[in-house]
């Protein structure tokens, strides 16, 4: 598995990034305001992301991350579908087809970027990274590069199994929820495609959370318009 390096910010760096990466929490809540989507389906990302970088973080002790590089990078799983603002309304079923779609990566990567500003710049390009290629596939079907295997960076491969899971344990208008327990075992016998082995150790590890975050959500609404 691969690994988030580690960075020895200032103040400075810590106080800039934060501000910066709220003001794009704003700027992405009043676009899902003015769309009329929720933005559920992202902040439970952003909580499932959180619990696999803290598991990931104890796992592999070379990686190990302080809580503010933690909580920026859940917030960049929260904002990673940001370029949907720059996209035409698509429906969901037909998004997983639609070439203009899947602009939404590198459209995403290009706004987190905006910002390079010397005391933000590096983790802004961890950041950016998770927008880019969040849709990678471990078996190198995925967007926008066709990365495969750890050529994919572990931040976005954990977005990407927390992506998955949300998606099965919540109804969609093209499907029904699946169980907590029946979307685990899904995910571990590949039947929503590859992931790496050693991610698939650490999803095992957070079973438990994963379902306690996921049941709640049992009779959540049925989201239309969301990815």
């Amino acid at each position: 598995l691969g690994v988030i390096p580690k960075m020895n910010l200032t103040k400075a760096d810590i106080e800039e990034t934060r501000m910066y990466m709220a003001a794009l929490e704003r700027i992405y809540d009043r676009y899902l305001f003015l769309a009329g989507k929720n933005k559920g389906r992202d902040e439970r990302r952003a909580h499932f992301m959180k619990i696999l970088l803290e598991k990931y973080s104890a796992k592999e002790k070379e990686a190990e991350m302080d809580k503010f590089q933690i909580e920026m990078l859940s917030k960049a799983a929260y904002l990673c579908n940001i370029g949907d603002m720059l996209l035409p309304d698509i429906p969901e079923e037909e998004k997983a087809d639609s070439y203009i779609y899947q602009q939404h990566t590198s459209l995403g990567a290009d706004i987190i970027q905006l910002n390079s500003s010397k005391h933000c710049r590096r983790f802004v390009q961890l950041c950016a990274d998770i927008c880019l290629h969040h849709h990678e596939r471990y078996d190198g079907k995925g967007y926008p590069d066709g990365l495969k295997g750890e050529e994919i960076p572990i931040s976005a491969q954990l977005v990407s199994l927390a992506d998955v899971y949300d998606a099965l344990v919540n109804e969609r208008c093209y499907k029904d929820a699946f169980s907590p327990e029946e979307a685990f075992y899904m995910i571990v016998r590949g039947e929503c495609g590859i992931f790496s082995p050693k991610l698939m150790e650490i999803f095992r590890m957070v079973r438990e959370q994963f379902e306690e975050l996921a049941r709640p959500g049992e009779a959540s609404e049925k989201e239309n318009s969301e990815k």
